[in-house]
């Protein structure tokens, strides 16, 4: 099965998307290298603009880095890479909710490059306060998010 790429705001057709179907959330080198999070959180903020999107693809997200393969060093080790995600993690505290667990292109990714402590070749630890406030923050956006759809249930 060809694997669903999510490159483009215009790539995304979530209704055509069955519940649970896994796909690719692709962030473009130039993106990264500007630090410039604007596409990838427009595509992102279609994840939670209803609760039926919300609902339906809990666990389902991947994350790739167009534009990296022909360097050598783990995406964790990118610096652009890090600062990407974690401006975008900021702006976006939804993460956990959607990638896939226990995943290296999924949650284990994310964790990675949001709490990158060191790496002595094959390890690598992450910095356990930042993953615990990161954790603790998503807790609370995604409270606040379901707290929203409740209201919006109720007013309609």
């Amino acid at each position: 099965m060809t694997p669903i790429l999510f490159k483009t705001e215009e790539d995304l057709n979530l209704t055509q998307l069955e519940a649970n179907t896994s796909f690719f959330m692709v962030f473009s080198k130039k993106s990264v290298m500007k630090c410039d999070i604007s596409d990838a959180l427009k595509r992102l903020n279609h994840f939670t603009a209803s609760q039926d999107a919300f609902c339906k693809f809990e666990g389902c997200m991947r994350l790739t880095f167009d534009g990296w393969d022909h360097d050598q060093r783990e995406l964790f080790q990118i610096p652009e890479c890090r600062r990407f995600m974690e401006k975008l993690g900021q702006a976006w505290p939804y993460f956990y909710y959607f990638l896939v667990p226990n995943d290296s292109s999924g949650a284990d990714l994310y964790s990675v490059l949001r709490c990158f402590e060191s790496y002595q070749p094959p390890r690598v630890s992450i910095n356990t306060k930042l993953f615990d406030d990161l954790l603790q923050h998503e807790d609370n956006a995604l409270l606040e998010l379901c707290k929203s759809f409740v209201e919006n249930q109720s007013a309609d």
